[in-house]
């Protein structure tokens, strides 16, 4: 049909956490991969410009309301333990 679909997504982000009052100082690398599993050619229609993001926008302020049964159905792979136990142990300090 001429058209082209995502089928694959990595996003990887790095950032470093200091604070001299909590005595912190740590560097941390997560890496998101977005797998397309299935396609539905269904009429759709284009985002409003209110509705979109910018490059400047900080993707997790803009969301106002998360539906837990729009995603039910959807596959999830977890973090991996090791990121996951570091932001645990961070929070115990």
């Amino acid at each position: 049909n001429g058209k082209w679909h995502l089928s694959t997504l990595k996003a990887s982000v790095k950032f470093r956490v200091r604070s001299r009052f909590d005595k912190i100082n740590s560097e941390y690398h997560s890496v998101s991969d977005l797998l397309i599993t299935d396609i539905q050619n269904t009429e759709l229609k284009k985002f409003d410009r209110s509705e979109s993001f910018t490059q400047r926008d900080i993707f997790v302020e803009m969301i106002d309301n998360y539906d837990q049964r729009f995603w039910e159905n959807y596959n999830i792979i977890k973090p991996d333990e090791d990121l996951q136990n570091a932001f645990k142990k961070q929070n115990l300090k």
